[in-house]
């Protein structure tokens, strides 16, 4: 399995075209085969003492507020004199890697935590005002379950304020907190806990010292193997040595990892090394610099002739292609509906081959660009474990890191685009006109936005303001006070929609945004999907185009589609202006 992170640096050569040096982070997974008992056993004293001095740098740090690292190898040097400097000197940066780690997170868990909290309230009005009725218990307890939920959230964001405020992080715990839980209930060994607690070391690469000075690979040419030479720190300033064989995948999807990697050890590039001890064997974790040929833009040069705006879903993902002027071509959809379910391994797997299926459409198409949605990955979970699962952020993370990974490799731009509204705005405005699904339809917002233009609003929907207005305010005269001031206001913006058009930038999406939400309101004859994109009735064409199959309005997606590229790009819709309605 390889995982990959792209980073962004920016590129003072290039600065007139606005783009960014990209620097690729590749991590190649490999197994020791470690025949002697007598050499495991080194291999686990080194892992416990490299353990227990990163403890001891974290203690040194967090508890006493030492932060020289001179002083905190003098400190290990006295408790633990087997391990030499360098070995301490990776344990102390572990232990600086996880202390910043936790600080950085910390505001992204309070915001989290406040988005649940402001979750929990809403669902909790909403059932004490009778608005939602409890299905399976009764009310009560619903209730009782809710209040309680908001009482532990209350307290979680206080103590993460705290530790914004004063500096602090939230306590640690190594080898992970459900084991300890495990300890304490007497499911898990003391044997078992200190293992779990010392099951790896790590070693930093250095280009001057042949790229790893303690986990140094070797690479045989007639053989085609790895070797791994593991230095183990004895008494004084000797170290003994460990080689044993390192085994890389040779499957079709490996090779490329392979590639990169003998490469490095060739030219003597720095990678850095983590051993890690598992129930069946040794893994060791390689981690280099992957030189790529892509690049982040600010703005998509004038040259590419075609860009792909995809749209990233939990069970598929929708690609539409656009020429340089924004201009519809093509859209497909590859499906991953296994996502949904399946364990990690397999869910690397599908992500992998269907990312890889998605670029190689795009190749065999001449696309030199895409545009992707940057989104802000958060946890917006609730109590529903099943839609936990198949709503994971991790899993759509994933699946945008494969992206961008893959479209760095092949000399493609890349342009993040802001993604409010892309769904909503494909539905409204082009899932009609060009026989689109939503997904599809969202795609070609993100492409075009990619391209910066601005959607406006379509002529045929500005022709449905006024009748919105009308039914709002036959609405607004029975209702109640609050709801009657709610749509005043939402009547006030239809009334005044030049002054909130997307043009506006400082009330860009609210136009957008009302419409979505009054989409039921809209005449029948408005065309537009149903909400959910899938399995919806399509409301009926104004007119019956002849070159539609058997001459029936009513059509799936699937079908309208295939009838109107059927005649050549949708020649169709050329043919029969009465059917299409233009912005």
């Amino acid at each position: 399995m390889e995982q990959e992170v792209a980073g962004i640096m920016p590129n003072k050569r290039h600065k007139r075209n606005k783009t960014y040096n990209k620097s690729v982070t590749t991590t190649i997974i490999g197994q020791l085969l470690i025949s002697s008992s007598g050499e495991k056993e080194q291999i686990d004293r080194l892992m416990a003492k490299f353990q227990s001095a990163k403890r001891m740098a974290f203690n040194q740090i967090i508890k006493d507020g030492i932060t020289k690292r001179e002083d905190i190898e003098k400190y290990i040097k006295t408790r633990i004199p087997s391990l030499n400097t360098r070995y301490m000197r990776d344990a102390i940066i572990e232990a600086e890697g996880t202390i910043d780690s936790q600080k950085e997170l910390l505001p992204v868990y309070l915001e989290d935590t406040e988005h649940k909290l402001k979750k929990s309230q809403t669902k909790l009005l909403l059932y004490e005002s009778g608005k939602r009725k409890a299905k399976r218990v009764p009310l009560e307890t619903v209730v009782k379950a809710i209040k309680k939920r908001i009482d532990k959230l209350t307290q979680r964001a206080a103590k993460l304020k705290h530790h914004i405020i004063n500096g602090t992080i939230p306590n640690i715990v190594f080898g992970k907190r459900r084991n300890l839980i495990r300890l304490q209930k007497q499911l898990l060994t003391k044997e078992e806990w200190k293992d779990l607690r010392t099951n790896s070391f790590y070693s930093r690469g250095d280009a001057s010292k042949g790229g790893n000075l303690h986990t140094r690979i070797y690479y045989n040419d007639h053989r085609d193997e790895f070797k791994i030479r593991i230095a183990i720190p004895q008494e004084g300033s000797r170290c003994r040595y460990i080689y044993c064989p390192l085994i890389i995948p040779k499957e079709k999807r490996h090779t490329r990892k392979r590639e990169v990697l003998i490469s490095a050890i060739q030219n003597k590039m720095a990678y850095s090394v983590r051993i890690i001890r598992r129930d069946h064997g040794y893994e060791a974790h390689i981690t280099l610099d992957e030189e790529v040929y892509g690049s982040y833009v600010k703005k998509i040069p004038h040259t590419v002739a075609k860009v792909a705006g995809i749209d990233v879903n939990v069970d598929r993902i929708a690609v539409t292609i656009t020429d340089k002027k924004g201009n519809f071509l093509k859209q497909r959809t590859f499906y991953c509906h296994e996502l949904e379910y399946v364990r990690t391994g397999k869910r690397n797997f599908i992500i992998y081959h269907t990312i890889k299926e998605v670029f190689e459409w795009l190749k065999s198409q001449k696309v030199e660009a895409i545009a992707i949605e940057r989104l802000n990955f958060k946890q917006d979970f609730d109590s529903n474990r099943r839609l936990n699962r198949i709503f994971s952020n991790f899993v759509r993370k994933r699946i945008y890191d494969a992206i961008t990974r893959k479209a760095l490799r092949d000399g493609m731009y890349i342009k993040p685009v802001h993604p409010a509204f892309t769904s909503q705005i494909g539905k409204l405005k082009y899932a009609r006109q060009y026989g689109l699904s939503i997904h599809e339809a969202a795609a070609y917002v993100i492409a075009r936005r990619g391209l910066e233009y601005t959607e406006r609003i379509p002529r045929v929907l500005v022709k449905q303001i006024p009748i919105l207005v009308d039914k709002l305010e036959l609405k607004a005269a029975g209702a109640k006070e609050a709801a009657r001031k709610k749509l005043l206001a939402q009547i006030r913006v239809l009334k005044n929609w030049k002054k909130y058009s997307p043009v506006n930038t400082k009330h860009r999406w609210k136009l957008w945004s009302l419409l979505n939400k009054l989409e039921s309101l809209l005449c029948p004859e408005f065309p537009t999907e149903g909400r959910s994109g899938i399995n919806s009735k399509v409301a009926p064409l104004t007119g019956v185009c002849p070159c539609l199959p058997t001459g029936r309005p009513e059509l799936c997606n699937r079908q309208r589609r295939g009838a109107y590229q059927d005649s050549g790009r949708l020649g169709c819709l050329r043919q029969h202006p009465e059917l299409v309605w233009v912005a």
